[in-house]
C-alpha cells in the first residue's frame, strides 16, 4: 500500500483581534501592603480574583485598590483572608489601560498569603 501526502499552503484570515489580557502571577506572601507591577489591559473592563489566608488562621479584611491610569481613577474593593476566592469585576478601562493593584491589610503584624489573577475583556 502506498500513501502520498501533498501539502498545500493556505492563508489564514482572522475576522477580528481577541488579545485580551490574562495574568496569573505566582502566589505571594506579605505583611501590611502588597503592590503589583503595573500591567496593560485591553478591552472595556477588567477583573481581579483574589484568594487569601492569614498565617494565624484569622479572617481579616483586605482592601484591594485598582488604579486605572487611562482614567486616573482608583477602584476599591474588599475581600477577606478566609480562603474564599472573590472577584472584583466590571472595572472600566475605557478600551484599554495600564493598571496597578495594591492590597492592604490593617494588621501588618500578620503574614498574608495571597493568590491573585487579573484579566480583561
Amino acid at each position: 500500500m502506498m500513501f502520498s501526502l501533498i501539502a498545500v499552503p493556505t492563508q489564514v484570515k482572522a475576522n477580528g483581534v481577541s488579545t485580551f489580557a490574562y495574568y496569573d502571577p505566582a502566589p505571594v506572601s506579605f505583611y501590611g501592603t502588597f503592590s503589583s507591577m503595573g500591567k496593560h489591559y485591553d478591552g472595556d473592563y477588567m477583573a481581579v480574583e483574589v484568594t487569601a489566608t492569614a498565617e494565624d488562621g484569622i479572617s481579616r479584611e483586605l482592601i484591594i485598590e485598582v488604579y486605572v491610569a487611562y482614567t486616573n481613577t482608583i477602584h476599591r474593593f474588599r475581600t477577606y483572608t478566609d480562603g474564599v476566592t472573590r472577584k472584583a469585576d466590571y472595572i472600566p478601562i475605557a478600551g484599554g489601560s495600564d493598571a496597578g493593584i495594591t492590597v492592604k491589610c490593617s494588621d501588618s503584624s500578620v503574614r498574608i498569603n495571597m493568590d491573585m489573577k487579573m484579566y480583561s475583556w
